[in-house]
């Protein structure tokens, strides 16, 4: 990720997510949570605390951890209640290695955030201070897209979002490296800043196709079992080594401690 990747982005990117299930991940989540006595969830980067919001509503005690300032900004305004009632804590820490004020029953990783990690060493350390944070019998949850979407529904798409109000205007310049399997999103970013006068800023984000099996070997090495995946959270299962099915788009992953 570039130095400065989520600081402007930062305030529209709840807007640029709409499209992202947030509030079906939240309810497939605690149903899996609720059959397993979890009672403490992590979120690695949580961002602008999307995720965590609807976990409070169901009780949960809540760590979030981003890497980006601005981001956890957001997710600070936004937890504020959850925060003051000592049910939430958020905190500037990078996911690779990364240390919990206690052990959690669960960790969680969702919207693509591990394709940001660019060598395998960085996937297996954090694996490993994910084990490191959970308790005996915790789960671990997250998700990658795949090389599929990133080189042939996403490729070298441009994609131009504005605001309701005008407020911004966002252009999105997607490029997908084949050899060197990494997607880059170059964004430019025009904020409204007073009648008829907008800033400009430009933001580049670079993920990393990781693929299956490294994934699955990466786990087994940090020490996980019952390691399972699916194309959603309700469809993770244990499952034999194989591949996956390469035309989906995102591939959600379950491992135990």
């Amino acid at each position: 990720m570039s130095d400065n990747a989520y600081t402007d982005f930062a305030n529209i990117y709840d807007d640029m997510m709409e499209n992202i299930p947030y509030a079906d991940w939240v309810e497939k989540l605690h149903k899996l949570f609720a059959g397993r006595g979890v009672k403490g969830v992590c979120e690695l980067a949580c961002g602008t605390g999307v995720i965590l919001e609807g976990l409070s509503e169901h009780g949960y005690d809540l760590v979030g951890i981003d890497i980006s300032e601005s981001m956890l900004s957001v997710a600070t305004e936004r937890l504020s209640d959850a925060i003051m009632e000592g049910k939430c804590v958020v905190s500037l820490q990078d996911m690779r290695r990364f240390a919990l004020p206690s052990p959690s029953d669960a960790v969680i990783c969702l919207c693509d955030s591990v394709n940001y990690l660019s060598k395998s060493e960085y996937l297996l350390d954090m694996f490993r201070s994910v084990r490191e944070n959970m308790k005996d019998g915790g789960i671990f949850i997250f998700d990658v897209k795949t090389e599929h979407c990133f080189r042939d529904v996403m490729g070298d798409e441009v994609r131009v979002d504005e605001g309701e109000e005008g407020d911004y205007l966002c252009i999105w310049d997607n490029n997908y490296d084949e050899g060197a399997k990494c997607n880059e999103y170059l964004l430019t970013i025009f904020e409204r800043c007073g009648d008829d006068i907008y800033r400009r800023t430009d933001e580049l984000h670079t993920q990393y196709v990781h693929d299956h099996t490294e994934i699955i070997e990466a786990m087994e090495d940090a020490g996980f079992k019952n390691i399972g995946w699916g194309c959603d959270i309700d469809d993770i299962l244990v499952r034999e080594k194989q591949d996956v099915d390469n035309m989906l788009e995102r591939i959600y992953y379950y491992g135990e401690k």
